[in-house]
């Protein structure tokens, strides 16, 4: 069957951006079963629906056929809750309950409006072809839909620049670029009508601006872990005499004192267990830090982990740290004096906390 060089043209590029975006998601995919987290199958999913709704897009240009062009902008819903969840997973502890009750409601009244009687039009081009078409109403939501997601990236965009430590600026700067141009960019282009200008150009802009995103996050994966918190310390305590025994910083501008550090540590353990008799302390709060504790049930030893929020991964990194330095070290704690001797856990904490930024 021919069609006119307008619907053709968006036709093709439609089947040529589904390519960009399905490669981002098999890496997404990819960087999941690597290092299993959540946040990256959220990702992997989102651009998997994202292929899938190009891809029934440009089927449903060319059959014409109204129910296929329907079942693709279902997908999309999925894959805007889908772009929630990756932005709340990598920079909140719970998800943003608020966030799900304003999409649900557009997500709402988008179905409802696509799957209405006459939402489905043919429309001529100036080439004399009729071609699939949305009604103005059921354009007004889709618009709406895909703003939410819009601003949710683009802010979650910013705030990874304005937070990121310098050595992660120039991976950040190219992982922003990549969501103006699959995001905010191809938004506005498709608002603005530039497809009536040239055809497919808002789907182009979707699949390379998605796969930059999603080659940046698997090159560099400690941006994901920017937002959630920063970790600035790890100080290792013999808990008898309060005495520090390895440190390690990820934030080399901040000076502490770890004999003093330690020795404060030491002491509030030793009053809590007289006073209170609940057992051993797991986490201190502050009002800007929050202190994460494991100690070992066999060694009078401590790891204490210092960042400004707890997290999962972070505590199951301390976890697995503190189980391989008891294990390795515990012929060394006889003698907690000798610092140098655990100088070599610095390797450990490279293998445990390979995520973690660093901050100069």
């Amino acid at each position: 069957m021919y069609f006119g060089p307008i619907p053709l043209l968006m036709i093709f590029l439609g089947y040529i951006s589904v390519v960009p975006v399905f490669i981002g998601s098999l890496i997404s995919f990819y960087q999941f079963f690597k290092t299993n987290e959540r946040f990256i199958i959220f990702q992997g999913v989102g651009y998997l629906f994202w292929a899938l709704f190009l891809l029934f897009t440009a089927y449903s240009f060319q059959i014409k056929l109204s129910s296929s062009l329907q079942t693709a902008f279902s997908l999309l819903v999925v894959a805007e809750y889908c772009a929630i969840l990756f932005v709340d997973s990598i920079s909140r502890e719970s998800f943003d309950i608020r966030k799900f009750v304003v999409l649900t409601f557009v997500s709402g009244v988008f179905l409802v409006s696509i799957f209405s009687s006459n939402s489905m039009i043919f429309v001529t081009s100036g080439y004399g072809e009729d071609f699939l078409d949305v009604s103005e109403l059921a354009f007004l939501s889709f618009f709406f839909l895909l703003m939410i997601g819009t601003c949710i990236l683009f802010y979650f965009s910013v705030m990874l620049v304005r937070k990121a430590p310098k050595n992660l600026r120039f991976h950040i700067f190219i992982a922003f670029i990549g969501n103006l141009i699959g995001v905010v960019l191809a938004s506005i282009s498709l608002g603005l009508g530039f497809d009536k200008i040239f055809p497919g150009i808002s789907f182009l802009l979707v699949g390379f601006g998605q796969l930059i995103v999603a080659i940046v996050f698997a090159a560099q994966p400690k941006l994901s872990y920017v937002l959630p918190f920063k970790a600035s310390s790890l100080t290792i305590v013999e808990t008898t005499g309060g005495i520090p025994i390895f440190s390690y910083k990820w934030v080399k501008k901040e000076e502490m004192d770890e004999g003093l550090f330690s020795g404060i540590i030491h002491a509030i353990t030793q009053i809590l267990n007289e006073s209170v008799k609940a057992g051993n302390i797991n986490e201190i709060s502050l009002d800007e830090a929050i202190l994460i504790v494991r100690r070992s049930r066999k060694y009078p030893i401590a790891c204490i982990l210092v960042s400004t929020k707890s997290s999962k991964s972070l505590r199951q990194a301390l976890n697995s740290f503190a189980e391989r330095f008891f294990k390795d070290f515990a012929p060394n704690f006889a003698n907690p004096n000798e610092m140098e001797q655990f100088s070599p856990a610095t390797k450990l904490v490279a293998e445990y906390f390979p995520f973690v930024p660093e901050y100069d």
